[in-house]
């Protein structure tokens, strides 16, 4: 599949032609209308443009993939558990690295409550998923609605498990105002599934608001709010989905179970087998102190830095917006590392930010057929990074995958959607057998992996 010219057409995207894909490029062609016609569109977007490569095929996980995901989003909701009960009885490590950025009065909220729905956001490393962030507030329900209408891959568990939490609203963050075609799609499905759903800015609650809500927000961002609308909103009649408990939003979630003061806590709780689906399972993190900076001055090629609150710019914590990698240049990633030990985002001392590191993991190299934009053709994006989002809830009928997406980009280690990036709903085997070879399932239709770096 490899054979033939690299070519640079296409802004962003190193390709090569594909042969005899005339039908599967016909059929994506009419993929790409149907996700249209339900309402796909980003800002910025021309009209009549997907926002992101339209895959020719869903990418779909073989059995020992599904397996592996599976058992990583089951130890995740049991570890979240665990940092909460930590948290509730006072641990002084946890309630230090997650009340970091969160203002006192939205510390430890709805301790009692149990988290139902994340999305691990992944790569896939010699064969296994490696979660890099814990994402309670995801934008992709909507696009799955699209997806399965375009692709066939079946996303109603996951409207239906939102459904059967009784949904009455989804309240967003009035910073975050680019999610207006995903959240319409995400209502109009779940009517379809018997909820009536409003979405509106969380400034637009009032008092006699009742019901059951999505949070989409960070419960930290609520500080945005004058201290009587924060009032109403967390102690008001609305219930959330998913719980106030702060520690979701903070980026820091993961960093407890890789620091010696609570990882021993942490297994005396989980148990030996399910720490380790967890630390194979996450790459490390840490906060950032300056006794760490010579250590990612010396071995930057190691690190990864991500903006974890910037008060000012709620925006860098959102996507891939302030998340900076040591293998590009010495000299950018020491301006990284100053604004870092100045705690500012780099280039505006005047905008306050944290930052925590997180250990590289490299990708797995795929091979992935997608419609050219030109509508014309199929095309090989080759040698592309993976960016696996497993979506997970947890209600009355256990813990399930319910839905997800899977991005590739090969030239950028940013991978997250874009008109430089192909997409491709998420599908799996739905029996797992337990003697099936990594090797030979790892790939899935319409994305061979390559040979890895």
């Amino acid at each position: 599949m490899r054979d033939g010219a690299l070519m640079r057409g296409i802004p962003g995207v190193l390709y090569r032609e594909l042969p005899g894909a005339g039908q599967a490029a016909a059929l994506a062609r009419t993929r790409v209308r149907v996700m249209l016609s339900e309402g796909v569109a980003f800002p910025g977007s021309a009209a009549g443009e997907l926002p992101w490569l339209a895959a020719l095929t869903p990418f779909t996980m073989g059995p020992e993939l599904t397996a592996r995901v599976n058992a990583l989003g089951r130890a995740v909701f049991s570890y979240v558990d665990a940092v909460q009960q930590l948290y509730r009885d006072g641990h002084p490590t946890v309630r230090a690295l997650l009340d970091a950025g969160t203002t006192p009065g939205l510390r430890g909220l709805d301790l009692d409550r149990p988290v139902q729905t994340f999305r691990l956001d992944c790569c896939i490393a010699a064969g296994r998923p490696v979660a890099t962030e814990l994402e309670e507030v995801y934008g992709n329900a909507g696009k799955a609605h699209a997806m399965e209408a375009a692709y066939g891959v079946p996303a109603g568990d996951l409207f239906d498990a939102f459904a059967g939490q009784g949904l009455t609203h989804v309240l967003v963050d009035d910073q975050v105002t680019t999610y207006g075609t995903e959240l319409d799609m995400f209502r109009r499905r779940l009517a379809a599934h018997g909820a009536d759903t409003r979405v509106q800015f969380l400034s637009q609650v009032r008092p006699h608001d009742a019901g059951t809500a999505w949070r989409f927000c960070y419960t930290l961002d609520l500080a945005q709010y004058a201290p009587d609308h924060q009032q109403m909103l967390t102690r008001g009649r609305i219930r959330y989905v998913n719980p106030l408990f702060h520690g979701y939003g903070t980026k820091l979630l993961p960093a407890p179970l890789f620091h010696p003061k609570a990882a021993p806590d942490l297994a005396r709780t989980l148990g030996a087998s399910t720490m380790a689906v967890l630390c194979d399972g996450f790459t490390g993190c840490r906060p950032i102190t300056p006794a760490d900076l010579p250590d990612l001055a010396e071995h930057r090629r190691s690190w990864v830095l991500k903006v974890t609150d910037s008060p000012a710019d709620r925006s860098v914590t959102w996507g891939s917006r302030g998340v900076y990698f040591g293998d590009h240049s010495a000299a950018s990633w020491n301006r990284v590392l100053a604004a870092a030990a100045a705690s500012h985002l780099p280039g505006r001392p005047d905008q306050p930010a944290q930052y925590m590191a997180t250990r590289l993991v490299e990708s797995d190299r795929y091979d992935v057929p997608f419609l050219h934009p030109d509508g014309s053709r199929g095309a090989l994006m080759t040698r592309a990074r993976i960016r696996l989002a497993p979506i997970f809830f947890r209600d009355a009928k256990g813990v399930r995958l319910v839905a997800g997406h899977a991005t590739f980009v090969n030239t950028s280690r940013k991978v997250h959607l874009g008109r430089h990036a192909v997409c491709a709903p998420l599908d799996w085997a739905r029996t797992v057998g337990p003697n099936t070879s990594p090797a030979l399932t790892v790939p899935g239709i319409g994305a061979t992996r390559a040979d890895t770096i």
